[in-house]
C-alpha cells in the first residue's frame, strides 16, 4: 500500500446450529440486539468471531524477522466515521471485532469510505522497535491510502495521523504526519515487550482503485538488510531510516 498523503460488506452471515426452534429464535432474537449502543458500526457488527481461538494471537520472538499478520487482522467498515480506537477496543474484549480475514492478502473493497482494521500481537521479545510492512507489488499490494490512522491502543501511542482526519479520542504522536512517518509502504512503529499490543488502523482509500495490500511486521535489521540489498535509491531511503530510528 503507497501513503499519498493525504475491507467485508456491512452485512455478515451468522450461522447457528439448529438444534431446536426455541433455540433458533432465541439466538436469533439475541443477535439483533445491538453488542454496544455507543457503536457507529452496529450494521456490521454481526461479525463477532465466536469461531476465533484466543491463542492464536501472532507472537513476535528473539527469533522472529518477518511475521504475516493478515489473517490475523479484523476489518470493520465506517461509513459514517463514528468509530473511534476505544469503542474498537471495548468491542475486541468483547469478542465482537469485526470481519475476519483468512488470507495474508488483504482487500478493502469501494463500497465504504473508510475501514479499520484491528489485531493484536503478542511481543515475547526485548525488542520494542519493529517495522510495519505494508508489502509491495509482488506481493500483491496494489492502490493508495487517502488518509490513514495507525495507533497502538494498548499504549495510546499514535504513529501516523493524517492532516485533517477527524477521529475522537485518539493517542498521542508527535509529528505523526504520515508523509514524515512512511517509509514507502513501511513505518516504524513500537510493541511493548512482554505485552499484548492491540493495534487499530484506519485507512481511506483513494477512489479508482480497491486498496489491496499483505500487512506484516519486520525485524529492524531484517529491514535493513532488504534496503541494503535493493537499487541505490532503496539504498538512501535506508539511511533515512536508520536516522528515524536513532532520534
Amino acid at each position: 500500500m503507497n501513503y499519498s498523503d493525504p475491507t467485508a460488506k456491512k452485512t455478515s452471515k451468522v450461522t447457528f446450529a439448529a438444534v431446536t426452534v426455541c433455540a433458533l429464535f432465541l439466538l436469533f432474537s439475541l443477535a439483533q440486539i445491538p453488542a454496544n449502543a455507543a457503536s457507529a458500526a452496529k450494521k456490521y457488527s454481526a461479525a463477532s468471531t465466536s469461531n476465533t481461538s484466543f491463542s492464536d494471537i501472532p507472537t513476535l520472538t528473539k527469533d522472529t524477522k518477518s511475521l504475516s499478520i493478515g489473517k490475523n487482522i479484523y476489518i470493520t467498515p465506517d461509513a459514517e466515521g463514528k468509530i473511534t480506537p476505544q469503542i474498537l477496543q471495548q468491542r475486541y474484549k468483547q469478542n465482537i471485532r469485526g470481519k475476519r480475514q483468512h488470507t495474508d492478502l488483504l482487500r478493502l473493497p469501494m463500497d465504504s469510505p473508510g475501514y479499520w482494521l484491528v489485531f493484536e500481537i503478542k511481543n515475547n521479545s526485548r525488542q520494542e522497535e519493529w517495522i510495519l510492512d505494508f508489502g509491495n507489488v509482488q506481493k500483491g499490494r496494489m492502490g493508495f491510502a487517502k488518509k490513514i490512522l495507525i495507533e497502538n491502543v494498548t499504549s495510546k501511542k499514535v504513529f501516523a495521523k493524517s492532516p485533517y482526519l477527524k477521529i475522537k479520542n485518539i493517542g498521542n504522536g508527535v509529528d505523526s504526519a504520515p508523509s514524515k512517518n512512511f517509509m514507502g509502504a513501511t513505518i516504524p512503529v513500537r510493541l511493548q515487550s512482554g505485552k499484548n499490543n492491540l493495534f487499530a488502523i484506519y485507512i481511506e482509500p483513494d477512489k479508482g482503485f480497491p486498496l489491496t495490500f499483505t500487512p506484516r511486521i519486520i525485524h529492524p535489521q531484517t529491514y535493513i538488510l532488504s534496503l541494503l540489498n535493493g537499487d541505490i535509491s532503496t539504498i538512501l531511503a535506508g539511511l533515512f531510516f536508520i536516522i528515524i530510528m536513532a532520534t
